[in-house]
């Protein structure tokens, strides 16, 4: 392989990695549901490791506040 492929592969594991990382714990605690962890799991190597980090706080805090959902 290039190196430039093993950058990529290397950036989209470590992001897949973030996503696990986040997301189970939460699911353990029944925050969150199994599709939401595979979904954020599916998207996490379309991101970098910043972008699931934010979207993971922003998904819950989107999710905790009913009032945001209630406004849309």
């Amino acid at each position: 392989f290039p190196s430039h492929d093993i950058a990529i592969w290397s950036s989209i594991g470590i992001s897949v990695l973030t996503a696990c990382a986040l997301t189970l714990p939460v699911y353990i605690l029944k925050v969150i549901g199994g599709g939401d962890v595979k979904l954020f799991i599916a998207v996490s190597p379309l991101l970098s490791t910043s972008g699931v980090v934010s979207s993971f706080l922003a998904a819950l805090v989107w999710g905790a506040n009913p009032h945001i959902r209630q406004s849309i």
